[in-house]
């Protein structure tokens, strides 16, 4: 499975919910990746450091990621407000997906921008 590139920006304190859809060449207009029997989905949003990565956020099916529609290759991650109220600046972002027959492959990664906010998370 090919790996889409994806660069997010959002708010922080927003909520975010972002449609995942493997494709086998890595575009949306690709066929799309049948997911039924995946074990494992893994996303990371890390901050780079001089050592190397730091991460931040991880997310897993179950905990935070959701098989919408596996026939089609399609889930969601889903981050509350308040895991990006504290966050602010450039991070990078990478989800791995684990099949049936525990193929590990890379499907998605891309820089994740957080821009500042002068809201409240309860605004």
């Amino acid at each position: 499975m090919p790996h889409h590139i994806q660069d997010l920006e959002i708010h922080a304190g927003n909520d975010l919910v972002l449609p995942v859809t493997v494709t086998a060449d890595g575009t949306s207009a690709g066929e799309r990746v049948d997911l039924t029997g995946t074990t494992k989905i893994v996303w990371a949003v890390s901050r780079r450091d001089v050592d190397g990565f730091i991460r931040l956020i991880t997310k897993e099916l179950g905990d935070g990621i959701t098989l919408t529609d596996s026939g089609e290759g399609v889930f969601e991650i889903t981050l509350s407000a308040s895991e990006t109220l504290n966050l602010h600046g450039p991070y990078l972002h990478e989800a791995r997906v684990t099949d049936a027959d525990g193929h590990k492959s890379t499907v998605l990664s891309g820089n994740l921008t957080v821009h500042k906010t002068i809201l409240t998370v309860n605004e």
